[in-house]
Protein backbone atom coordinates (compact mmCIF):
# COMPACT_ATOMS: atom_id res chain seq x y z
CA UNK A 1 0.00 0.00 0.00
CA UNK A 2 1.29 3.72 -0.72
CA UNK A 3 0.99 6.14 1.44
CA UNK A 4 0.18 9.74 0.17
CA UNK A 5 0.71 12.82 1.64
CA UNK A 6 -1.06 15.91 1.02
CA UNK A 7 0.50 19.15 1.56
CA UNK A 8 -1.90 21.39 3.86
CA UNK A 9 -2.56 24.51 3.13
CA UNK A 10 -2.10 26.63 6.01
CA UNK A 11 -4.91 28.58 7.05
CA UNK A 12 -5.21 32.02 8.53
CA UNK A 13 -7.84 33.93 11.01
CA UNK A 14 -9.92 35.95 9.24
CA UNK A 15 -8.74 34.54 5.90
CA UNK A 16 -10.11 32.67 2.85
CA UNK A 17 -9.48 31.92 -0.52
CA UNK A 18 -11.27 32.38 -3.23
CA UNK A 19 -12.06 30.00 -5.97
CA UNK A 20 -9.85 31.94 -8.41
CA UNK A 21 -7.05 31.77 -6.48
CA UNK A 22 -6.51 35.24 -4.57
CA UNK A 23 -7.57 35.30 -0.35
CA UNK A 24 -10.08 37.57 0.74
CA UNK A 25 -9.40 39.03 4.28
CA UNK A 26 -12.33 40.40 6.61
CA UNK A 27 -13.12 40.53 9.74
CA UNK A 28 -16.11 41.31 12.41
CA UNK A 29 -16.38 44.77 14.17
CA UNK A 30 -17.27 43.87 17.19
CA UNK A 31 -19.39 47.06 18.41
CA UNK A 32 -21.52 47.16 14.97
CA UNK A 33 -21.88 42.99 14.60
CA UNK A 34 -20.95 43.65 11.51
CA UNK A 35 -18.04 41.82 9.03
CA UNK A 36 -15.94 44.76 7.64
CA UNK A 37 -13.95 44.00 4.34
CA UNK A 38 -10.38 44.07 4.45
CA UNK A 39 -10.03 43.49 0.94
CA UNK A 40 -8.21 40.97 -1.59
CA UNK A 41 -4.76 39.96 -1.51
CA UNK A 42 -2.46 37.68 -3.49
CA UNK A 43 -1.12 35.65 -0.76
CA UNK A 44 -2.53 34.25 2.20
CA UNK A 45 0.35 36.39 4.24
CA UNK A 46 -0.86 39.70 2.88
CA UNK A 47 -4.55 38.80 3.93
CA UNK A 48 -3.71 37.43 7.43
CA UNK A 49 -1.30 40.71 7.57
CA UNK A 50 -4.43 42.93 6.82
CA UNK A 51 -6.70 40.98 9.48
CA UNK A 52 -4.16 40.99 12.08
CA UNK A 53 -3.61 45.11 11.19
CA UNK A 54 -7.87 45.31 11.93
CA UNK A 55 -7.94 43.34 15.03
CA UNK A 56 -4.97 45.09 16.35
CA UNK A 57 -7.05 48.22 15.81
CA UNK A 58 -10.44 47.12 17.09
CA UNK A 59 -9.54 44.98 20.19
CA UNK A 60 -6.19 46.61 20.96
CA UNK A 61 -3.08 44.27 22.39
CA UNK A 62 -5.28 41.53 23.87
CA UNK A 63 -6.07 41.02 20.03
CA UNK A 64 -6.03 37.25 18.58
CA UNK A 65 -3.75 37.28 15.54
CA UNK A 66 -1.95 35.46 13.06
CA UNK A 67 1.99 36.87 13.88
CA UNK A 68 3.14 37.97 16.99
CA UNK A 69 2.91 41.56 17.20
CA UNK A 70 5.99 43.18 15.59
CA UNK A 71 6.35 45.08 19.09
CA UNK A 72 6.95 41.70 20.44
CA UNK A 73 9.77 40.84 18.29
CA UNK A 74 13.55 41.43 19.18
CA UNK A 75 14.64 43.16 16.15
CA UNK A 76 18.20 42.53 17.35
CA UNK A 77 18.06 38.91 16.45
CA UNK A 78 16.71 38.95 13.31
CA UNK A 79 19.09 37.32 10.76
CA UNK A 80 20.62 39.82 8.08
CA UNK A 81 18.73 37.59 5.56
CA UNK A 82 15.41 37.74 6.85
CA UNK A 83 15.64 41.89 6.65
CA UNK A 84 12.96 43.22 4.33
CA UNK A 85 14.35 44.73 0.99
CA UNK A 86 12.83 48.45 0.47
CA UNK A 87 11.00 47.49 -2.13
CA UNK A 88 8.76 45.07 0.21
CA UNK A 89 9.21 47.23 3.20
CA UNK A 90 7.28 49.49 1.40
CA UNK A 91 4.17 47.12 0.08
CA UNK A 92 4.24 46.23 3.37
CA UNK A 93 3.62 50.41 4.29
CA UNK A 94 1.19 51.10 1.52
CA UNK A 95 -1.03 47.76 2.78
CA UNK A 96 -0.86 48.97 6.44
CA UNK A 97 -1.99 52.60 5.20
CA UNK A 98 -4.82 51.20 3.12
CA UNK A 99 -5.84 48.95 6.09
CA UNK A 100 -6.15 52.12 8.02
CA UNK A 101 -7.80 54.25 5.35
CA UNK A 102 -11.06 51.84 5.35
CA UNK A 103 -11.18 51.81 9.07
CA UNK A 104 -11.30 54.92 9.94
CA UNK A 105 -13.95 54.93 7.17
CA UNK A 106 -16.39 52.72 8.95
Amino acid sequence: MASTTCAREVHYRGVRKRPWGRYAAEIRDPWKKTRVWLGTFDTPEEAALAYDGAARFLRGIKAKTNFPSPLSLDLNHIPSSAVAGDNQQQHHQHLCASLLHRLACL
